[in-house]
């Protein structure tokens, strides 16, 4: 009976520490895809400031933020708010429809469409579900 109950507890031992090492690669490959779309982001948000020949810092002021601030939107360094990111579609006058081509996940297709439609019934539900 004990060779049963420590072969049981070794096999459960395994078990969780399987399931540990699995949800820690799970976060890193979600850290590395949320790394991926910011650095998206910020790539689209450097390529149509460029072409409306804006500097890092005009475009900062008029978003209320520094021009290191957006520096480090446009280089991944830093996470955009959808606020902020609202804000730069209006100013560089880009539909929030075409977005570049991001791959966008499920939730930020919700968000771009939040954001087109303004409904802020939903923005308002979204935030309640993820405070």
């Amino acid at each position: 009976m004990e060779n049963f109950i420590l072969d049981y507890q070794k096999r459960y031992e395994a078990e969780q520490q399987r399931l540990e090492k699995e949800e820690k690669l799970k976060a890193q490959a979600l850290a590395e895809k949320n790394r991926l779309f910011y650095q998206d982001i910020g790539n689209f948000i450097r390529k149509h400031r460029e072409r409306r020949k804006l500097s890092q810092t005009a475009l900062g002021r008029r978003i209320g933020c520094s021009g290191f601030r957006l520096a480090d939107y446009e280089n991944a360094r830093s996470r955009i708010s959808l606020y902020n990111f609202a804000q730069i579609c209006r100013i560089l006058e880009i539909d929030y429809d075409y977005c570049g081509g991001l791959q966008l996940s499920s939730e930020e297709k919700i968000w771009i469409d939040i954001l087109r439609r303004r409904d802020i019934k939903s923005v308002a539900e979204w935030l309640a579900k993820e405070i």
